[in-house]
């Protein structure tokens, strides 16, 4: 079933292709130093980058609508499967994908699958392979005889690998995965949009002004350049004529004094250039932070479209299915009212029931085991809704645990729906009891036995389903469990994981902190020590801590933005060991004793909420800080260096990148459907007409 593109989503993405595709997707690239190297060179003509207040909210809608279109076209087609397409790109471009995994903007590529020729140089086929579950379309129908193709979005790239042939021609493969996009309240969303467009103005002006600033700061260094070129020569002419031996009191202190004005001179230059430094930084932390808010927006955006037109075709497709269920249910019931006409005239009606009614059973032998099966029928609802209502009171337990934690928790079973459709089914089973006893009160009718078969042929089927509600949806270490021991499990685990990734939310964020501020310390030393660093080699060792550190960003903010899989088996005394190990690493930095003091209270409500054991504690701690590299007895600082980061991201458990991720198991709660069924079985079978 299709879903017919609105009149916007169409022009949007007219408009989108023909006008603003090179804007919008510079609008999704979250590095402020990006528009302002576009700005600043002069030849090119590609891109006018504007993000006022109305050139922002075109570009968020015509995203928005764009994207709406191409989840319509995707999703309404039943045969989805993975795909490659290609496209011409360059070694800059491929540099870039190697460097920054994740893209945040559309991609356009061709349908056509092999490229042959290539032109120019610089550039290069790119092969990009993509799963069921990204979504993309062609431009066919939009753009008459076009062969381009629109992937969506907010997409990671799990794999490049160079398999350029040995023609010369340089091809990639890249195979990409789809990101996890954000979830915000309807409140939280609008507040950020808010907080854009008031902000868009701002940002506007604010790169125009720091284009002039840097023009500013590139004569500042040139000026800087040649007045510490004037010191040092005058610092040497000093120098010379005090070991000369001539050098009068009254030339030392006219010297003296010139030389303290050049110093001066210079001072104020360099205080200048910092200052303008600063402001530079300043503008390039706010632009980007506020590009982040877009992608973030645009993701809680997507995210809305995606479920919404889903829910929207999944439903159009249940009950196209629903309507052909009832006409098969109709038609095979017409043939068993027509076998039944034909068999009226048998004397001796051969019946077995359920649970070994012989031929020519009495009615009211009939009647006791119908009524006793019903009885059974209504035992299991009623032990099911007992269920139900444990699933949720430790439901309601974990969302407070979570409440206290600060962590973030969402039910994964529907329980109040599946406590509603129970309570239906047990009015229903009570119904039908009622009916049984209806039929045996007046046993003089004659199509009492037939009504009763009928429903005992029901009861039966009902007792099946409701012993498939028993059953689990997976094998839980080994051993079967019934499916709402299942769900307690499972939603244990879903608080967990929420625990887990407020944990490492605090000390992700608190580590990057700290990675922010090493930078900056190497990064503002003065010129005169990074002059000096020339002849000792530090030059060259901060350039390789920068590196480093770079590494552990990388390694912190992918961990970061994984999302935390449900299936894997959390332990609270490993976090707990995780939280023990980050205060004794960090108690005495300052700059992180909010992130310390915040880890010290989540320890002490786990310890509240669960059983901690210190000894098993200490036992992950002594495991975890034991995973050291081996190193010789003699190593140089980098290598020292290199070995501290890799011990770093082992012991906290950092994405190195190396390891290849097995696919999430998701979890889907089927129960209130399943309940839902046996009702819709038990209306549609008319007994209880």
């Amino acid at each position: 079933m299709k879903i017919e593109l609105t009149n916007e989503e169409v022009e949007a993405i007219k408009y989108y292709k023909e006008n603003i595709f090179n804007n919008v997707n510079q609008l999704l690239i979250a590095d402020s130093r990006s528009d302002i190297a576009l700005l600043s060179d002069e030849q090119n003509g590609e891109i006018e980058i504007k993000y006022d207040r109305m050139s922002v909210m075109t570009y968020i809608e015509t995203i928005k609508l764009v994207y709406s279109a191409m989840i319509k076209t995707y999703y309404s087609n039943p045969f989805r499967k993975d795909w490659y397409f290609s496209k011409i790109g360059t070694f800059t471009e491929i540099q870039k994908y190697k460097n920054e995994p994740y893209i945040d903007n559309f991609i356009l590529a061709n349908l056509e699958k092999d490229v042959d020729n290539i032109a120019g140089k610089e550039n290069a086929v790119l092969y990009i392979y993509g799963d069921i579950e990204i979504p993309y379309m062609s431009l066919e129908k939009i753009f008459e005889g076009s062969n381009e193709v629109l992937i969506s979005l907010f997409t990671e790239i799990k794999e490049i690998n160079d398999i350029s042939k040995v023609s010369g021609s340089h091809e990639y493969k890249i195979n990409l995965v789809k990101q996890e996009l954000q979830e915000l309240s309807e409140e939280e969303k609008n507040n950020l949009y808010e907080n854009i467009l008031e902000n868009s103005d701002v940002v506007n002006n604010m790169l125009n002004d720091t284009i002039s600033l840097e023009k500013e700061n590139v004569s500042n260094y040139e000026s800087i350049r040649e007045l510490e070129k004037q010191v040092s020569d005058f610092e040497m002419e000093i120098n010379r004529k005090e070991m000369n031996g001539n050098y009068t009191e009254s030339e030392r202190n006219a010297d003296n004094t010139d030389f303290n004005e050049l110093k001066e001179k210079l001072e104020i230059f360099k205080n200048h250039s910092a200052e303008i430094f600063d402001t530079i930084k300043g503008n390039n932390r706010f632009i980007t932070e506020w590009k982040k808010d877009i992608t973030v927006y645009l993701m809680a955006e997507c995210n809305h479209i995606q479920k919404m037109i889903r829910d929207e075709i999944n439903n159009i497709n249940s009950n196209n299915s629903e309507v052909n269920n009832i006409n098969n249910s109709v038609k095979n019931e017409e043939k068993e009212d027509l076998q039944d006409e034909k068999n009226e005239n048998v004397k001796t009606p051969k019946v077995k029931l359920n649970r070994g009614l012989l031929e020519k059973s009495s009615f009211a032998t009939i009647s006791e085991q119908v009524k006793t099966e019903c009885k059974e029928n209504l035992e299991t609802v009623k032990k099911l809704i007992d269920n139900i209502n444990n699933l949720i009171s430790k439901q309601q337990n974990f969302a407070k645990i979570a409440g206290n934690l600060g962590a973030n928790y969402s039910a994964l079973n529907n329980a109040f729906e599946m406590k509603k459709n129970a309570e239906i089914l047990e009015n229903l089973v009570n119904t039908i009891l009622l009916k049984i006893t209806d039929i045996k009160e007046n046993q003089n009718n004659p199509s009492g036995s037939k009504k009763l078969l009928k429903i005992d042929e029901v009861n039966n089927q009902v007792a099946i389903l409701l012993n498939y509600l028993n059953n689990p949806k997976t094998l839980i270490a080994k051993t079967k469990m019934n499916r709402f021991d299942e769900m307690l499990v499972v939603e244990e685990n879903e608080l967990k994981r929420g625990i887990a990734k407020a944990i490492l939310n605090i000390r992700g964020e608190a580590e990057l902190k700290k990675l922010r501020d090493d930078t900056q310390i190497i990064e503002d030393k003065s010129p005169i020590r990074k002059f000096f660093g020339i002849f000792t080699g530090q030059n060259k060792l901060d350039e390789f801590i920068l590196t480093q550190i770079e590494l552990r960003q990388n390694s912190i903010k992918k961990t970061l933005s994984k999302k935390l899989r449900l299936d894997y088996n959390y332990s609270v005394h490993e976090f707990v060991a995780e939280i023990r190990m980050f205060i004794k690493d960090n108690e005495d930095d300052e700059l992180v004793t909010e992130d310390v003091n915040e880890l010290r209270e989540l320890e002490k409500e786990i310890s509240q909420n669960f059983v901690i054991i210190d000894s098993k504690v200490q036992d992950i701690i002594n495991e975890k800080e034991s995973k050291n590299l081996p190193v010789q007895n003699r190593i140089t600082k980098k290598e020292l260096i290199e070995i501290e980061t890799y011990r770093f991201l082992n012991k906290y458990g950092y994405d190195i990148g190396n390891i290849q991720e097995p696919e999430e198991i998701t979890y889907v709660d089927t129960t209130a459907k399943e309940i839902s069924r046996i009702i819709e079985y038990i209306n549609t079978s008319n007994i209880l007409e």
